[in-house]
């Protein structure tokens, strides 16, 4: 294969329309390339990029060795800067096109385009297992509750001193009355089913954004001497600044109108971004810190995390003294969620990811595979589009779509 059938390669390969012959000769040539002909490949590749969004990632120990090419090049051969950091640019793009082919992966549409693809799947399957979207319920401190989902933009209710409001089919706002007066607390609850998402702007100007299975019960006006929230499942929060008032988030069994059953840990700060994992279903609970500070309590032991450390709390639920902390390289990873995206991760905590968001259950046949996955794909993907993905990653799957039921196998 010349630089001429590579280019004609990734363009039949955009339309879906390639050989396992042709692939594997992509493959070999990408290979052994020159650094020339990967950049004039890169730049073929990112017009098309216009149109399609890959969802392979980049692997890091390919990029990582064409990189070393680069660097091993003669000093006669130095590479300006400018043009290093078009080939720094050419390396991902490369990589991802022997990544995602090398895979066997399909290219994935844009946004819009995935959601058309998950509706004709829907059309002409009749199944009914779509992405989640964008919604929730709203529990009122008197016990009514309100589907957001069905709710038009605009005044929702007035309660403790705050008006609420939803805007842009996704966000609820909280906006608290500098005149109102209190007579006594009063908490909201907002919970999303699986399958579901919602974001969150408190009284204060904290922003939330709740994972699917999840839930937040705070206060309506933020009165007292702190700011005291609780919460289940998946929440990522931008804590607005206020050194006068530390915000406190509990990290709850369950919420009940009364308030928190139980309490598994809690996480205190000023002013800061972080993200708290605290599903049943899963084995640990992780408060991931990507801005500012937070101290992480367990019981009796308490530790206080720097921006691009992660906190767990182990034997969950039943939270001991087992409390760690780590440094991790992908903080903004862990969280792409919020982002639209499925963060990778080992092969059963994607599964959990999917199950959670598709509303779909569970199996598995034999063991858990030992695997990780390292992209990311886009969250508004059909079902079928994502096992495919993974399936050409090494994890292998079964979907019954009467049963809504995933089965791994080994």
């Amino acid at each position: 294969m010349n630089i001429q059938e590579a280019r004609t390669f990734v363009a039949r390969f955009v339309q879906g329309n390639y050989t396992r012959e042709e692939h594997l000769a992509f493959h070999e040539w990408v290979n052994g390339a020159s650094m020339d002909h990967i950049e004039a490949i890169a730049d073929e590749f990112a017009f098309l990029q216009k149109q399609v969004v890959l969802t392979g990632r980049p692997s890091m120990e390919w990029a990582n060795s064409l990189e070393s090419r680069i660097d091993s090049l003669k000093p006669a051969s130095v590479v300006p800067m400018g043009r290093r950091r078009k080939l720094n640019a050419a390396i991902g793009w490369a990589a991802a096109v022997v990544v995602v082919l090398g895979a066997g992966l399909y290219f994935m549409l844009n946004k819009s385009g995935a959601e058309k693809a998950a509706t004709e799947e829907l059309a002409t399957t009749g199944t009914k297992i779509l992405p989640g979207s964008d919604k929730a319920v709203l529990t009122l401190a008197d016990g009514r509750k309100v589907q957001l989902s069905s709710s038009s933009d605009g005044i929702l209710a007035e309660e403790g001193g705050s008006v609420i409001r939803k805007i842009n089919n996704s966000t609820l706002v909280y906006e608290q009355q500098v005149n109102a007066t209190q007579q006594a607390e009063e908490y909201n609850t907002i919970s999303t089913p699986r399958g579901g998402q919602y974001q969150v702007v408190l009284p204060d100007q904290t922003k939330i954004w709740l994972n699917a299975g999840s839930s937040i019960r705070f206060p309506v006006a933020f009165t007292g001497k702190e700011r005291r929230v609780a919460i289940t499942g998946e929440v990522y929060f931008e804590v607005a600044k206020n050194p006068n008032k530390p915000f406190k988030a509990v990290i709850a069994t369950e919420l009940t109108p009364d308030g928190v059953t139980k309490g598994r840990g809690e996480v205190e700060v000023v002013g800061t971004h972080f993200n708290i994992m605290a599903y049943k279903n899963e084995p640990v609970i992780q408060t991931t810190l990507l801005k500012g500070s937070v101290k992480v309590v367990s019981d009796k032991v308490s530790k206080v995390l720097k921006p691009g450390q992660q906190a767990t709390i182990i034997d969950y639920p039943v939270a001991t003294d087992q409390l760690t902390v780590q440094d991790i390289s992908n903080a903004e990873n862990l969280v792409a969620w919020k982002d639209g995206f499925f963060p990778g991760g080992s092969a059963d905590v994607m599964m959990r990811q999917i199950a959670r968001w598709y509303d779909v259950d569970l199996a598995y046949e034999g063991k858990v595979p030992e695997m990780k996955f390292e992209g990311q794909i886009p969250r508004t993907a059909g079902i079928e589009s994502v096992l495919k993905i993974l399936d050409a990653n090494g994890i292998h799957t079964e979907l019954d779509k009467t049963k809504r039921k995933i089965v791994v196998k080994q």
